[in-house]
């Protein structure tokens, strides 16, 4: 879940293992649950696309708006259970957008061009199929 919303807003700027931008919270009364994962600090992704955010070199991205999936393959079958998540919710994050004040017009228009450009990909299997399987990172 968390992995494909880093990609939904074109962030490449976390870590997991390194706590980068990520925060694991743990359930105190079970030991053995899952740490819930919280990411942070979006101003090098595509969504917010400061003046200053630059992709890391290794990432060998031109710019912070271009997505790099950076998670690990998944079967189609954990792909679709979570982006139909996304696309279930895609009515209230467009809405939230539009309804934030701080931004102006023109910000809210691009940042639902960039989703835009997400949810068309999502909708699509072979693009699904490429990115989130066959060009995953393996390591």
């Amino acid at each position: 879940m968390v992995v494909i919303f880093q990609y939904m807003i074109g962030n490449t700027d976390w870590s997991v293992p390194k706590n980068h931008n990520i925060k694991l919270l743990a359930d105190k009364e079970d030991s053995s649950a899952k740490p819930f994962v919280v990411p942070y600090d979006f101003d090098y992704s595509g969504l917010v696309n400061t003046d200053y955010a630059v992709p890391a070199p290794a990432l060998n991205l031109e710019n912070v708006t271009q997505r790099l999936y950076r998670g690990f393959p998944r079967t189609m079958a954990e792909l679709q259970a979570v982006l139909k998540i996304y696309q279930q919710q895609k009515g209230n994050i467009y809405t939230m957008i539009k309804n934030f004040e701080p931004l102006d017009k023109q910000n809210k228009k691009e940042m639902m061009y960039y989703l835009d450009n997400f949810y068309d990909m999502i909708d699509n299997p072979k693009k699904v199929q490429f990115t989130f399987i066959d060009d995953a990172r393996l390591q």
